[in-house]
């Protein structure tokens, strides 16, 4: 069993492209926000939503621990376009532990990416850092999970997430399958999946996974309340409407960085 799903950067932006629900969000916000300062994407992974924080006039810089998402975003046309203008960087790093000499008008943590940080230093470490990168009034967005929605289905039951033709090669389909498994001492759950390649009568299976740790809303707002964030605006969705803990599917933030 690998322990990293992102080892296969093709397939994770195949998979990750078909989820649009938040790009007209962090769009608008990055047109609105992108005219004060640039803007900063932690655990942009393949890039699936650095066009949309390319669309107004600031320059973006990406951030991710993976070289082979970094370098799966390098080959998009759109984000080859505007690293040749000079718009756009790519960088590996942490998320807990990046330093840049410059502020940022937007910080974006999306696609549960905030989530992946399992242990309450990683957490505020990250938190603070994003703080400190903001200019004065400048904002923090991100999305995770509801973890306060009952849970699904039986711990470790497999369900259809997916299926991808034509995928790794034009004679095949591939599907993905996903299972959660609480981990209660560590406020989180494994997320498995399961990747089933089928090629004529042949037919390739393999298991991976990751640890994330989504909170509830009341902890999540104190912990940016913790990390120094001052106005915390929580939604349901992307529409923004109101968050509803045993309803809402997501949990939605908007959290700025107080100062003169």
């Amino acid at each position: 069993m690998r322990s990293d799903p992102w080892d296969y950067p093709e397939l994770y932006r195949i998979w990750s492209n078909g989820y649009r629900e938040d790009r007209g969000f962090y769009r608008r916000l990055a047109e609105d926000l992108g005219r004060k300062g640039d803007i900063l994407e932690l655990a942009c992974g393949t890039g699936r939503l650095l066009p949309e924080l390319l669309s107004g006039d600031a320059r973006v810089i990406g951030l991710d621990y993976s070289s082979e998402q970094l370098d799966e975003a390098r080959r998009t046309p759109r984000i080859v376009a505007a690293r040749d203008q000079r718009r756009l960087g790519l960088l590996r790093g942490d998320m807990a532990r990046f330093a840049f000499r410059k502020q940022f008008a937007l910080a974006v943590v999306a696609f549960n990416s905030l989530c992946y940080l399992i242990d309450d230093a990683s957490r505020r470490r990250c938190l603070e850092r994003i703080r400190d990168h903001l200019i004065p009034g400048g904002w923090l967005a991100l999305d995770t999970d509801n973890s306060e929605l009952p849970v699904p289905s039986s711990p470790g039951h497999f369900e259809l997430d997916e299926v991808i033709p034509r995928y790794p090669d034009d004679d095949s389909v591939t599907r993905i399958y996903i299972a959660h498994e609480p981990v209660p001492e560590l406020r989180a759950e494994w997320v498995r999946y399961r990747i089933v390649s089928r090629r004529g009568g042949s037919e390739q299976t393999r298991d991976i996974q990751h640890l994330i740790r989504c909170e509830p809303r009341d902890a999540l707002v104190d912990e940016l309340r913790g990390a120094g964030f001052g106005r915390i605006l929580v939604f349901g969705g992307f529409d923004e409407r109101p968050f509803v803990p045993g309803a809402s599917e997501l949990l939605v933030v908007l959290a700025r960085r107080d100062g003169i």
